[in-house]
């Protein structure tokens, strides 16, 4: 008998442990960042966008932890293989505010770090059922887990980044829209006369810190998980031949109806997730999606299609665990191969804050 997912949502408990962390401090800051101070500096200073343990599923045979990178703007291989511990993080990369105006770094990274946790055990789970007819999971499991591949989507830079621009937009027309309507006291002479010489937004320079996408990352997150359970997932065994790689944004989507403009949440997209260098997983629209896992023997076409779509989905580095020779053809074949979220806001009137702690 067939079991139907459905409009599940059990992977709110996740969710709701991660925004318990997060401690964010209205939507822009103006004038520059400076005079912070930050607790236990030296505690999880290297913080991974994408998890070590999922990394080393791609590690070369033999190794734990070194994998090969293919960077796509020089189209080759780097010199010496890339250790998971420096590669997709930033020192504090998920930094925080806290009411005291103090640096938090540590909360939300340690809530973060149960999500994958969960979300590595179930994958493991899926890998040793890989060779049975299809994969079952628990409705809890198979939320858990569409959550962790969504968060993985959301908590890169390319989204981050996104959104600090959206926020940075809405800055600028409160802004303007406040003193058009003189919602703002009477500005003293000197900044008046600013204003009058070289316009509002030259006059007052809006900084965008970086933090406020935190929340929104965590929220589309399981947004994107609840759009995921209702799709149809197959997981794509390698044939052998030819072995899945991954990326610096290892979930990718795109659309067989639309050929732009639609983002991953969208009814038409197909996300992509490589699980390890023989399993990948396709989600997908489906009228009625089942349960369980279907898994397929992919023929030499459908992986190579699924390898040069991971390709496009990556931001600057492929990994392998083996180098592979159509990666350098391909990408010498489709220079501009990238897929990229664009906010359309012109950041020319504020300035996103860089990361301080970034070396």
């Amino acid at each position: 008998m067939t079991r139907v997912a459905g409009d599940l949502n059990p992977f709110c408990k996740t969710e709701i442990c991660v925004i318990s962390y997060l401690k964010i401090n209205g939507l822009f800051l103006i004038g520059k960042f400076k005079g912070m101070m930050m607790n236990n500096r030296q505690i999880k200073r290297n913080q991974h966008y994408v998890p070590q343990s999922y990394l080393r599923r791609f590690a070369i045979k033999g190794e734990q932890s070194l994998l090969w990178s293919f960077d796509k703007e020089s189209k080759r291989y780097l010199r010496h293989p890339s250790s998971v511990k420096k590669i997709c993080c930033e020192d504090y990369y998920y930094y925080q505010l806290d009411e005291a105006g103090e640096v938090n770094h540590v909360d939300l990274e340690d809530s973060i770090s149960e999500v994958e946790k969960i979300g590595n055990d179930i994958i493991n789970k899926v890998i040793n059922m890989s060779a049975m007819p299809y994969v079952y999971l628990s409705i809890e499991e198979k939320s858990y887990l569409a959550y962790y591949i969504a968060f993985m989507q959301t908590r890169g830079p390319s989204f981050r980044n996104i959104v600090n621009d959206l926020y940075g937009d809405i800055a600028v027309r409160t802004l303007k829209s406040s003193f058009d309507a003189k919602i703002f006291p009477e500005p003293p002479e000197v900044l008046q006369r600013m204003i009058d010489e070289k316009g509002l937004l030259q006059a007052v320079k809006l900084s965008i810190h970086p933090s406020v996408s935190l929340e929104y990352m965590i929220k589309s997150a399981g947004q994107l998980a609840n759009v995921f359970l209702n799709k149809q997932w197959t997981l794509h065994f390698s044939n052998g031949n030819c072995e899945f790689v991954s990326s610096d944004n290892p979930v990718s989507f795109f659309s067989k109806v639309a050929a732009s403009g639609i983002g991953p949440g969208h009814p038409s997209a197909i996300t992509i997730f490589p699980i390890s260098p023989s399993l990948c997983l396709t989600i997908e629209p489906a009228k009625q999606a089942d349960l369980e896992i279907n898994i397929v023997r992919g023929d030499d076409f459908v992986q190579l299609k699924l390898n040069q779509l991971i390709f496009d989905g990556a931001n600057d580095l492929v990994f392998a665990s083996s180098k592979q020779d159509w990666i350098e053809s391909y990408c010498k074949e489709n220079k501009s191969s990238k897929m990229t979220l664009i906010s359309g806001v012109i950041k020319k009137e504020f300035e996103i804050i860089k990361n301080p702690f970034k070396k």
